[in-house]
């Protein structure tokens, strides 16, 4: 995505090569950051929202109809 967006933008410059490598690492390290930020904080907020089970359940049993 970065290829072509640069593509897009800048079109095939004489040092294109490095430009587009320089955006791609700078949009890896970004992504690594904001994933190692938000990944602890999605599994705290979907650990106190859903219960984990050891044993299985009965789907009979759990679902009611009436």
């Amino acid at each position: 995505m970065s290829f072509t967006l640069l593509v897009l933008n800048l079109g095939f410059v004489s040092n294109f090569l490095v430009l587009w490598l320089r955006s791609l690492s700078v949009a890896f390290v970004v992504a690594l950051v904001i994933s190692a930020l938000v990944f602890p904080l999605v599994t705290a907020i979907l650990s106190r929202l859903v219960t984990v089970r050891s044993d299985p359940v009965n789907l009979g049993e759990a679902i009611r109809t009436e």
